[in-house]
C-alpha cells in the first residue's frame, strides 16, 4: 500500500506570480527489506510542501537518478515523475491503484492498533520533538482463484514530530487522503497516516510479515516464514519559506511517457503473500 501520485503537465508560469508559505527540508531515507517485491533503498533528497502540493528532488542514492524529481498537486492522489536529463515526465494515478487494491478479494481480520506517547524528546534538525509509537496488528487474506494467501502483519511506526509548522502535515494528508474502497484497508491507511500528529522529523517504520502457509513453513524448501522491512527517514534540515507555483510545474517542452502500464500490476505484487495451499 505504498503511496504513488500523479500531477498534470503544465507550462511554466510567468515570473510575475504569487508565492505562498510552505516548508523546505533535506532528508535521507534508508529501507532494508527481506521481501522480494519490496527492494532495499538508500536515497537523499530535498522536499518542499505547501498546502496540498509537494515536490521531492532526489540528490543521491537508489533507485532514482540524481536530478530527477516528483511533484504532486493534490496531496497523495497523483504523482508526476520528472527526468530533466531526458526532458521527460511520467504520470501515475495512485488513487486508481488504490481502487484496484480495494477491488481485490482481500479480507482483514483481528485488526488492533494502539498509540503510545513516549518520554524522550530529542532535538532533530535543531528542533525539539515529541515521540509517539503506533502499533498496528492484523491478519490479511487475499483470494486468487482457489488459493487463499494469508499473512500476519505487525507494523510499528515511531515518529519524532514537531508542531513548529502548524498543521502542514495534516493539511497535506487531508487533501490527498487515499481510499481503496475496502473499509478494512482504509482503516489501516488512516491509522498509519493520521493517528500521530505533527510534522515528523524522524520516522522509523518496521513491518513484520509472517506467512500462515503451514505446508511451506514445514517443508524443506529454503523458505523463511517471517520477513521484515525497516524504513527510516530522517530530516537533516528544515525551514519555513515562500514557494513559487513554478516549483510544481513541468516545462512545456518535456515529453510525456507512459508509466501507468508499468505500475498497474503493483497492487497484486505488493502484498507479497504466499499461497496457503487450500
Amino acid at each position: 500500500m505504498s503511496q504513488i501520485r500523479i500531477a498534470a503537465g503544465v507550462a511554466v508560469l510567468l515570473v510575475a506570480q504569487t508565492v505562498t508559505a510552505g516548508i523546505e527540508y533535506q532528508f535521507r531515507q534508508v529501507r532494508r527489506s527481506e521481501v522480494e517485491t519490496v527492494p532495499s533503498l538508500d536515497i537523499t533528497g530535498k522536499a518542499v510542501v505547501e498546502g496540498e502540493r509537494s515536490r521531492v528532488d532526489f540528490t543521491g542514492g537508489t533507485p532514482y537518478t540524481p536530478g530527477s524529481y516528483v511533484i504532486s498537486v493534490d496531496g497523495a492522489r497523483n504523482l508526476t515523475f520528472v527526468d530533466p536529463a531526458h526532458k521527460t515526465y511520467a504520470e501515475v494515478n495512485l488513487a486508481g491503484l488504490a481502487g484496484a487494491v480495494g477491488a481485490a478479494r482481500i479480507e482483514i481480520t483481528n485488526l488492533k492498533s494502539n498509540v503510545e506517547n513516549l518520554a524522550d524528546h530529542p532535538t532533530i534538525a535543531g528542533m525539539p520533538t515529541s515521540h509517539a509509537r503506533l502499533t498496528v496488528k492484523y491478519d490479511i487474506t487475499m483470494k486468487v482463484g482457489t488459493l487463499a494467501l494469508r499473512q500476519k502483519v505487525q507494523t510499528i511506526i515511531d515518529k519524532w514530530s514537531t508542531n513548529a509548522f502548524g498543521d502542514v502535515n495534516e493539511t497535506f494528508l487531508a487533501a490527498g487522503s487515499l481510499h481503496t474502497g475496502n473499509s478494512q484497508l482504509d482503516e489501516i491507511l488512516d491509522a498509519e497516516t493520521t493517528k500521530i500528529k505533527g510534522f515528523p522529523l524522524r520516522q522509523l517504520v518496521q513491518v513484520t510479515t509472517t506467512s500462515q502457509n503451514s505446508r511451506l513453513n514445514t517443508s524443506e524448501l529454503k523458505f523463511t516464514p517471517t520477513r521484515k522491512q525497516t524504513t527510516e527517514t530522517v530530516v537533516t534540515s528544515v525551514e519555513s519559506r515562500t514557494i513559487a507555483p513554478s516549483a510544481f510545474q513541468i516545462p512545456a517542452t518535456y515529453t510525456k511517457q507512459d508509466l501507468q502500464k508499468k505500475v498497474e500490476e503493483t497492487p497484486v505484487r505488493m502484498l507479497s503473500l504466499e499461497p496457503s495451499g487450500e
